[in-house]
């Protein structure tokens, strides 16, 4: 996900909200804990002028991260034309695989510094 799809998640986050009406089975006061952590999804009903103010991209970078975020499975328009925005994206990577990735990445800059301070 590169970084203007990244900043637009977390704005459409910020913005989203729980649609009661949308909830699967009614939910009394002593259940709505448990039903608020298991919901998938949230609405968010912000102007595009509003979340990309608020993830500090361009107007223009919305149109490149909209189709990231629908790939990554982040959001998706339901039948209504209303934005959801899913709370667990579906796909997780590894934590070994991201370890060995910061390692790969980052090694050379590592080795250079630590020679740096052994001459």
């Amino acid at each position: 996900m590169n970084p203007s799809s990244r900043a637009l998640y977390f704005a459409m986050r910020r913005y989203g909200g729980l649609n009661y009406d949308e909830m699967e089975e009614e939910v009394t006061p002593d259940e709505f804990d448990e039903a608020f952590a298991k919901r998938k999804f949230e609405y968010c009903e912000a102007d595009t002028s509003v979340l990309t103010a608020c993830a500090g991209i361009a107007r223009a970078s919305w149109y490149a991260a909209v189709p990231d975020l629908q790939e990554q499975s982040a959001i998706e328009w339901d039948e209504d034309g209303r934005l959801k925005v899913y709370l667990r994206m579906s796909t997780y990577y590894k934590r070994s695989d991201l370890n060995d990735e910061i390692r790969e990445r980052y090694a050379a800059e590592y080795y250079a510094d630590e020679q740096e301070t052994t001459v």
